[in-house]
């Protein structure tokens, strides 16, 4: 039986290790660490190689540093390509400063040190970076101001003396906290819901009936849009001849999609295989699938496609060639498209033998300096950016259909920027989008495999792409369907490391520590639990209240006053349990483009032994484990829901946190 995962607690103590250079074991850490992960390691699919990670704490728990080794040049996972990452903590455990020294074949390759406050509630206000300290420019990426209800209501970008900025982009909302506008002297955009001028087309229930744009002192150019009764859209109409119109059949797949002038592509679909793509007017050949329903021939391109255990592409050959290196979470470290070799670690990105860039908050950071920005629409997309360096020129121009094809493209950037439609990377050759979970062709409007969980959208066809409806909703992982309304700006731009939570039904978001690692969705992770279709904030609820008879229903905690609900928190979760109920942030199916690093739970993995009392010990240190049993992460770091009863919270538990906390 060959390991993938393996989770260490405690202490150090581990062989293999121990083999490793002393760099990895630094001393005057904390020696409170009993229930604590301590070193983990995961298996670099495809090989017999595992990377491991060591993380370190103060005596409040805080990860004060962190050692984590990286695949870069691929065949060895050496224990000279590794990442320390040292991280500094505010009083009420916010991150201040956070230095990352990234480690290629022994050297020093390049140090990344991030500063931030906040303000008197503990929400961001000014993010600096340093490439280099010492001889690198000490910068300030962002800003933010807040208006009287907590909106984040101007986000200031580039700045060298804190005082005069390159950028600045000012938001504005309806009654409802939609997001009607963001405006900054390089781009607008505007949205209109039931106030469009085109009576026919208003929407009430939150669908976008037009956008609008401008760069500059450009041309306005707009996008109208229709929807049918379930809320699909049929019709998107832009400036002069741009256009997407789409028709469906009862199984919610595209029947015939047309764009713009050219012909209309007809899909074909086989009864006895469902809801599987089977031919398209105008193409040439099949599409075929495996067992899994992945799909290994793209007829429209001529591409053969491969895929892991993990159901990920794992190669691709004919039009399009590509190979990909993953670990077994699904965290891609390696690829070759067309025959560019890159290496991602963590948000830094290696072509070749070349460092890249590093990807930051508000776009990313070339080794030689330079600060290149990206300004997103409401979906995440990137639609234009600037750079700081004397010219301050526009980066990167892109206009997108509401499927995702890209149109209105300027002048490539050097280093190419590939993370588009989304925020997400396009793929070299093949055009798709890698989501994490699975590829997303635009061309089509849909996923090239099977939703991982589709039985929990049994309404939904398997591949369709946000209940075809791309310009209310994305999809972050290649897993759920989001609006993009119920959620502002600021929920990303104020996102507490150690506190929030960001919570939707299948999928857990917290931030992390790191403070290099961003690019829209992160892919660093050890391991995460099951955390079920119901919401943290009712899971502790019912530990709460379980563990006080008298008030042991749901009425008789409403009864209670507030004051006495936050005695009974803090006395069965403890301080820290407490501050991370308080700072849970439901927002339902509510997400919009990810300005954010995100990444799974780093928690422990005593439910696979059953052991509740021990998995509810952690909840102290970052959140609150439940589940029947373990299973890995499914790519970037994503932890699944699959509904846990309550009885998973056992007297153990109960007794364990009273006895622990209630002194």
């Amino acid at each position: 039986m060959t390991v993938h995962t393996e989770q260490f607690y405690d202490d150090y103590n581990v062989a293999a290790f121990t083999a490793l250079p002393a760099a990895y074991r630094p001393g005057g850490y904390s020696t409170l660490t009993k229930g604590l992960p301590t070193v983990s390691r995961v298996l670099v699919l495809g090989t017999a190689q595992y990377l491991w990670n060591a993380v370190y704490y103060d005596d409040r728990g805080n990860t004060v540093r962190e050692y984590r080794q990286h695949y870069k040049g691929g065949g060895t996972a050496g224990a000279n390509n590794y990442d320390d990452v040292a991280t500094e903590y505010s009083f009420t455990r916010q991150a201040l400063a956070s230095t990352r020294r990234h480690y290629a074949s022994g050297s020093l390759s390049v140090t990344v040190k991030t500063e931030n406050t906040y303000d008197h509630r503990d929400r961001p206000v000014d993010t600096w970076k340093t490439l280099n300290p010492g001889t690198g420019t000490r910068t300030l990426i962002a800003r933010s101001v807040y208006n009287e209800v907590g909106q984040l209501y101007r986000r200031q970008l580039h700045s060298t003396n804190g005082t005069t900025f390159a950028d600045s982009v000012k938001y504005t909302y309806n009654p409802r906290g939609w997001v009607l506008s963001t405006a900054s002297p390089k781009f607008r955009q505007t949205l209109l819901y039931e106030d469009t001028t085109e009576v026919a087309m208003r929407q009430f229930n939150g669908n976008i009936s037009r956008q609008s744009w401008r760069r500059g002192t450009g041309t306005v150019q707009s996008y109208a849009y229709t929807y049918d009764r379930l809320n699909r859209m049929l019709t998107g109409t832009g400036t002069g001849s741009k256009s997407e119109t789409v028709t469906y059949d009862r199984n919610g797949n595209i029947a015939t999609l047309k764009r713009d002038t050219d012909p209309v592509w007809t899909y074909g679909y086989t009864a006895a295989e469902g809801n599987r793509l089977r031919t398209i007017t105008g193409g040439s050949g099949t599409y075929l699938y495996d067992l899994n329903g992945n799909m290994t021939r793209d007829a429209r391109q001529g591409i053969n496609i491969t895929y892991n255990e993990l159901n990920l592409p794992a190669s691709m050959s004919g039009s399009a060639t590509a190979t990909y290196t993953y670990d077994a979470t699904g965290r891609k470290l390696r690829s070759v498209m067309m025959g560019i070799t890159t290496d991602y670690i963590d948000g830094i990105e290696w072509e070749g033998t070349d460092l890249s860039l590093i990807h930051m908050e508000e776009g990313r950071i070339l080794p030689s300096g330079i600060y290149d920005y990206v300004l997103r629409d409401h979906l995440g997309n990137t639609r234009s950016g600037f750079a700081s360096d004397a010219t301050g020129s526009a980066k990167f121009v892109a206009d997108y259909r509401p499927f995702g094809t890209v149109y209105n493209q300027g002048s490539i950037p050097s280093p190419k920027n590939r993370y588009l439609y989304n925020g997400k990377e396009l793929q070299e050759g093949s055009e798709y989008y890698d989501y994490g979970a699975r590829f997303y062709d635009p061309y089509i409007g849909r996923w090239g495999s099977i939703d991982p969980l589709g039985e929990n959208h049994f309404n939904l066809t398997q591949y369709n792409y946000v209940m075809n409806n791309p310009m209310s909703y994305i999809d972050l992982f290649g897993l759920d369907t989001l609006s993009a309304e119920n959620i502002t700006p600021e929920d990303w731009y104020n996102f507490n490391a150690e506190e929030d939570v960001i919570k939707i039904p299948e999928v857990e978001i917290t931030s992390n520590k790191g403070g290099t690692d961003w690019k829209g969705i992160t892919s660093d992770v050890l391991t995460a639990f099951e955390v079920g279709n119901k919401t943290k904030e009712e899971l502790l609820d019912f530990a709460v209240r379980n563990n006080f008879k008298s008030n042991n229903t749901r009425q008789a905690w409403e009864r209670l006053t507030r004051n006495q609900q936050i005695w009974r928190q803090k006395r069965t979760l403890g301080k820290a349990g407490y501050t991370y109920l308080r700072g849970v942030k439901i927002v339902g199916r509510g997400v919009t483009g990810a300005n954010v690093v995100i990444t799974a739970l780093q928690t422990g993995g005593d439910i696979v032994d059953g052991r509740y009392y021990a998995a509810g010990a952690r909840l102290t240190v970052s959140g609150i484990a439940a589940g029947a049993a373990f299973i890995p992460v499914v790519g970037w770091g994503v932890s699944i829901g699959i509904g846990v009863a309550d009885a998973v919270w056992g007297d153990e538990f109960y007794n364990y946190v009273e006895d622990t906390f209630g002194n």
